[in-house]
């Protein structure tokens, strides 16, 4: 900030350290370790470099540089020349003089000399991830995967793990590909079309990551991938985008400030179980009431609205605050689910929870599979079962292992009929149970029944000789 300082009146000066490049162009990704000397009429009072994860203390004579830039703090002592020395391994020397001149002060400050030599073990840190693709980043059906070489410069670089991520262009992971990491190769399978973008970083002994090299994929022929509601789903991920749609804070998204807006999302996948309830992390400009629409489809292009989600939270700056709605319906299935707004506000993203199809209700034609030798589907259930029929139920979830009562709807012309049961978890577990439903008109019956924990497969297996109209069931755990 300046040549020339007054000794004795406790005068400093602030120089900034820059690393460039061959062209003499700052490197904002540099990471090196510099050191700093001081000579003549002045001392190092501190090195500085804006850091706040960075441990290392600020009276050293070495430091890191944090986005290519360190502050060194100089205070005079002395008159005459003062010399400031800066150099790091593969760096060239740079040293720039500062004019020390007499200052006539009533009482003289000198500065001490605290700075100590630092004994951190010299650090060569990654400057460039070079990413060279091993074929054509345009991925087909034909073509699913693309192999990248990496490599680190310089070659004698710290040894560090490097993180590889698909994302957008806002840094958000996409579902759309798949990373997978074998030694100085990389691969993307494309599991969905999508443009997006290989991420590779390096931290350097950071808590976050420090150099990042960006390659750019597209996928064109897979058909579109799903989104899952049941993860967090961040706004930035929006697709379908009406009015004055732009980024919001932490990856999200925000909402036209006058008029009209619509941020959507296509292709959400509720699966069979469904969902009734969603949870909105909101950050509003003001305590006032917003008034959120909740779509199935697009607005104005044969959308349908659900409901009205009422906001209204006092506004912490920049802070989202999260609400849960219920829902007068369950989601089920694919739909393109879309927020509209008519004043602004910042939605980080959604997610819905997901229902539990064993403690609700299912129809009997609600199933996933029927076969077998007699049956007829009615308008409300499954008729005339006979021999050697099969129902199948899939993604139903138990919360733990043990027993449950199983509510059964359905009519037999027999004395009685039995109902084998059998639920065979994800993980292979297997439970066999035996309902002997009594004869008679259409009733619901209770039975005791074994269930494993975790999602699982329910079959309703009639033998042979039975005769029975399926209308429908469900669990219920203690």
């Amino acid at each position: 900030d300046r040549t020339e300082l007054r000794d004795g009146c406790g005068d400093m000066a602030f120089l900034t350290v820059t690393v460039l490049d061959a062209a003499g162009n700052p490197v904002e990704n540099a990471c090196d370790r510099v050191h700093v000397q001081v000579e003549g009429a002045a001392v190092l009072l501190g090195l500085d470099n804006g850091d706040s994860a960075d441990r290392d203390g600020y009276q050293v004579t070495s430091r890191r540089l944090f986005s290519g830039k360190l502050l060194a703090m100089v205070g005079a002592r002395g008159t005459g020349e003062a010399r400031v020395k800066v150099n790091g391994k593969g760096l060239k020397l740079a040293e720039v003089t500062l004019r020390v001149v007499p200052c006539e002060a009533r009482e003289r400050r000198v500065f001490p000399d605290l700075c100590k030599e630092d004994e951190t073990e010299e650090e060569t840190f990654i400057r460039r991830i070079d990413l060279r693709a091993l074929g054509s980043t345009r991925l087909t059906p034909e073509h699913p995967q693309v192999e990248f070489a990496v490599s680190v410069l310089p070659a004698d670089a710290m040894q560090q793990e490097l993180t590889f991520r698909v994302t957008n262009g806002e840094g958000v992971d996409m579902p759309c590909a798949a990373v997978t990491q074998e030694g100085d190769r990389v691969r993307v399978t494309a599991l969905g079309d999508g443009n997006m973008y290989l991420r590779a970083a390096a931290a350097n002994g950071y808590p976050h990551s420090r150099v990042l090299s960006v390659l750019e994929v597209s996928a064109a022929g897979f058909g579109p991938v799903g989104v899952d509601p049941y993860r967090f789903v961040a706004g930035a991920l929006s697709d379908i985008r009406i009015g004055e749609i732009t980024s919001g804070n932490d990856r999200g998204v925000a909402f036209a400030r006058d008029g009209f807006s619509v941020a959507g999302f296509s292709h959400v996948d509720f699966g069979r179980a469904g969902s009734d309830e969603l949870v909105l992390p909101v950050f509003a400009l003001d305590g006032n009431l917003y008034e959120i629409g909740l779509w199935d489809g697009i607005p104005g292009q044969g959308g349908r609205q659900i409901t009205t989600l009422r906001y209204q939270k006092p506004s912490i700056w920049n802070v989202y605050q999260a609400e849960t709605y219920h829902l007068p319906e369950v989601l089920r299935g694919v739909h393109d689910v879309c927020f509209s707004l008519d004043r602004k506000v910042h939605l980080q993203g959604f997610t819905f929870t997901r229902c539990s199809r064993a403690l609700r209700r299912c129809e009997a034609l609600e199933a996933d599979q029927i076969y077998g030798d007699t049956f007829r589907r009615g308008e409300d259930g499954v008729y005339g079962i006979g021999n050697n029929v099969t129902l199948v139920f899939e993604e139903m979830e138990f919360s733990r292992d043990g027993m449950a009562r199983l509510h059964l709807e359905g009519a037999t012309s027999l004395q009685e009929n039995a109902v084998t049961l059998r639920i065979v978890s994800d993980q292979g577990e297997e439970r066999v149970s035996t309902c002997l439903f009594a004869g008679g008109p259409r009733k619901k019956q209770t039975f005791e029944v074994a269930v494993p924990r975790g999602m699982c497969t329910v079959s309703f297996v009639f033998l042979p000789g039975s005769s029975f109209d399926f209308f429908g069931f469900r669990f219920e755990e203690d």
